[in-house]
């Protein structure tokens, strides 16, 4: 189920420039965030979204993220988050903001183009791994650790682990399966 977290309230861009101001918002995102039902994924739409700053991006984007972190790690909560529509680099330059806050927070977030998609943010991982293990389960839309051991040619438990890895992280989701032959199999699904 998707839901979108900012819904068109006012007639000009929300400002995401002072932190103070910011509370309402942040604490109207954390309550949908809070009571959606499991398995949701949410849609950040930055293009209510004018002008940011780091304070800004920290407040909207870095402490619902964290909150959904947390509360996979300790309840195994299934809630996602991604980003549509950032503004282009002369607008209001949305992806270097979040970019730059994500990295300093070691966060990172996926968003989503007409038909493509950015990483922003810190993913860790050693020379990249991480990176493209993400994207080629971006590209494919769904795949398997076996998937990633035969494109990458990656040992199972690397494969098994960097993935885990980024469903921890938010980045995708996972369906476990039951095996024809018996056994059960992990699935790793892109959010979008």
């Amino acid at each position: 189920m998707k839901t979108e977290l900012l819904l068109s309230i006012h007639e000009e861009p929300i400002q995401l420039l002072n932190r103070t101001q910011l509370k309402n918002l942040k604490e109207s995102i954390m309550n949908k965030m809070n009571d959606a039902e499991m398995n949701t994924v949410f849609v950040l739409d930055m293009s209510y979204i004018g002008d940011t700053n780091g304070s800004g991006i920290d407040e909207v984007i870095a402490k619902p993220l964290k909150w959904l972190i947390s509360e996979f790690m300790e309840k195994k909560v299934e809630k996602y988050i991604y980003l549509v529509n950032l503004s282009p680099e002369e607008e209001h330059d949305h992806a270097y903001n979040i970019n730059s806050t994500l990295n300093i927070e070691q966060l990172c977030i996926m968003a989503k183009a007409e038909d493509s998609f950015s990483i922003l943010g810190y993913l860790g991982g050693s020379k990249g791994s991480l990176k493209e293990i993400l994207e080629f389960v971006y590209m494919r839309k769904e795949v398997t650790a076996r998937d990633v051991v035969d494109a990458f040619d990656k040992q199972i438990n690397t494969a098994s682990t960097q993935l885990s890895k980024l469903y921890e992280k938010r980045l995708i989701a996972r369906e476990e399966i039951q095996m024809p032959e018996g056994g059960r199999q992990f699935v790793y699904k892109s959010l979008f």
